[in-house]
């Protein structure tokens, strides 16, 4: 006799999907007809969705995908219409990058935290392998951010630099980790919780991170809360965001687009736009914007964008 329960998706595994009921692990199966549901989507389940789990003995069926409050997204690749869904119900997104080895990226620190604003999701930024060093330079950039409202961490896996604040920042929360591969992600998590023995590597002979992480899961942290560890990635690209809405999720845009003379206003080549404008009257860096349009000409792609910007400093 089968009983229906809720539980939490939390390992993905080829075709095996092991949600935590109660405390226990349960290896499932989904539903055939979920796949018929998000056409879009490779699975129609994704690590940390809510299901119901018909529990029959040792293993279960997931007959339905509970709603949900949010979903990191990213398109499938070029030429692909579907979407690739990194992680939901997320609280806080965790944006991890080196002081220089490898150097950290305006481009992509922009578009996660474009996808946070989108998806409700607090984001910190991670600055790891301070024992290398902070510049100057470094340190303004990352000012800017903060000004935003963003919160901003230093540490240090190697020296154990900033961890304890860290911890803090994760008790009691839905945390998912990402970052350009090579940025000590993995030595950063085995700090905040040594139980999780993460495998680490360091950069390959292209001065790009090696992945050591090779698939997303949930892990319940020694210090209260879940963990979403991501594979180390190339690039990331924003899904399904209209050109007219980019830069209302950068706060430091924002004033400036709400005062364009067309409500749908790219900022690109309209007339009556008050963000060139601003840019016109030095209010707002030309740096700035020149990533805002990077961003923005990425969106007709339909995939990741390679294009990291510039060095943040």
């Amino acid at each position: 006799m089968s009983a229906t329960v809720e539980g939490r998706l939390i390992r993905i595994e080829a075709r095996a999907f092991t949600v935590e009921i109660d405390g226990r692990e349960i290896t499932c199966s989904l539903k055939p007809k979920l796949f018929t549901e998000d056409r879009r989507a490779k699975t129609p389940v994704s690590v940390g969705d809510r299901v119901l789990v018909r529990v029959e003995g040792e293993r279960g069926v997931i007959d339905e995908v509970l709603p949900r409050r949010n979903a990191l997204l990213r398109p499938g690749g070029r030429g692909k219409a579907e979407v690739q869904i990194t992680a939901v119900n997320v609280d806080q997104l965790l944006i991890v990058v080196a002081t220089k080895d490898p150097p950290p990226r305006a481009g992509l620190i922009d578009r996660y935290l474009i996808a946070s604003e989108r998806n409700g999701m607090d984001a910190v930024l991670v600055v790891n392998k301070c024992d290398q060093g902070v510049t100057d330079e470094l340190r303004a950039a990352l000012a800017r951010y903060e000004a935003m409202g963003y919160a901003v961490a230093f540490t240090s896996a190697l020296e154990r630099t900033g961890i304890d604040a860290l911890i803090e920042r994760l008790r009691d929360k839905t945390s998912l980790f990402v970052g350009h591969s090579g940025v000590g992600k993995s030595s950063l998590l085995n700090a905040i919780d040594p139980s999780l023995r993460l495998a680490t590597g360091g950069l390959a002979k292209h001065g790009r991170g090696r992945h050591t992480t090779t698939s997303v899961s949930l892990t319940r942290l020694a210090c209260g809360g879940y963990l979403i560890d991501s594979p180390g990635i190339r690039a990331f690209g924003l899904h399904d965001i209209p050109k007219g809405e980019l830069a209302l999720l950068m706060p430091d845009l924002r004033p400036y687009a709400s005062d364009c003379k067309y409500s749908d206003c790219s900022h690109d080549h309209e007339p009556g736009c008050a963000l060139r404008a601003a840019v016109d009257r030095g209010e707002v860096p030309r740096a700035r914007y020149d990533g805002y349009v990077r961003i923005l000409h990425s969106l007709d792609g339909g995939g990741d964008d390679d294009d990291d910007g510039p060095e943040l400093r």
